[in-house]
Order: structure tokens, then sequence, then C-alpha cells
């Protein structure tokens, strides 16, 4: 039964920092390791990498840490850690796990081949999901509140 837990935690380690790249951290950890790339990825959240990230969760991802690395600090790596730790440990990791991927997608560059109104040059636009998300929603909004202001205007309007 450990065993399939040490397999979930080592998946979290390849899994997570795959998509957020950088961060590695291997299946049996030291806390000078840990420690590190716990740096690497403190380092990180302030940057542009990570931009899509709220104060509040980067916050929770720094309160986490500091919980894995007191769980840590009681033993010399994660292979020694009890059972309930390791737990616990998988948690946490999955909490900031969640955190840093979804920024990650949300912070992902993505660019558009597009026409200005008005002109048949093509332009290339660049943003970050979240800004195209944004954009998408406040053009749904403007339709929605001219399509109201159009029903109020004409009485018996649909």
């Amino acid at each position: 039964m450990i065993n399939i837990r040490l397999l979930a935690v080592a998946l979290f380690f390849l899994v997570g920092p795959a998509l957020a790249r950088e961060v590695v951290m291997p299946m049996a950890m030291s806390k000078a390791d840990f420690e590190a790339s716990k740096a690497r990825l403190v380092g990180q959240l302030d940057s542009d990498r990570y931009s899509e990230i709220s104060p509040q969760d980067k916050q929770t991802v720094l309160t986490t840490l500091e919980r894995m690395d007191a769980r840590l600090g009681k033993v010399g790596s994660s292979g020694q850690l009890s059972e309930e730790d390791r737990v616990d440990m998988f948690n946490d990791q999955e909490i900031v796990n969640t955190i840093i991927t979804h920024a990650a997608i949300d912070s992902r560059v993505i660019c558009i081949r597009e026409a200005p109104t008005g002109s048949h040059r093509i332009r290339v636009n660049c943003q970050t999901l979240a800004m195209l998300k944004a954009r998408e929603r406040i053009g749904q909004d403007a339709m929605y509140t001219m399509e109201r202001q159009k029903n109020n205007t004409f009485p018996g309007g649909e």
C-alpha cells in the first residue's frame, strides 16, 4: 500500500514539473533538495510565467510549501516520512500543483493572426490566455448590454 502512495508522489514529482517546467522534485528527496526546489519555485512565482496567480493563491502556495518544509524538517528525506505525513505531503503537493498548473495554463501566450477592422493587412496579436478570455468576456458583456438597451428602447422589441 505504501508503494502505491510512493508511486503517486513520484508521479506528482514527474508530472507537476513537466507542466510547470524548471521545478524538478525527485521521489526520495532530502530536505536540502526540497529547499532548492522550493527556492526556485518561490523565485518563479513573481515572474511573468505565473503572472496570472492571484495574491491569495501565491500566499496559499507559500504557506503550503512551508508546511511541506516543516514535515521534511522532522526527518532527513521524504522516504523517511510516516504514512500519515506522506499522505499530507501528497495533498499539499496537489494544492501547489493545482495552483501552479492553472496559472501556467492561463499565463500561456497565444498569438492570433487577425486583420484589424477596415484593413486587409494581417497582424499578429500575442496575448496571454487569461487576457484573451477577458477580452472575449468583455465583448460578450458589451453585446448583452447593447441587446438589453435595444429591447428597452423599443417597446415590444425582442
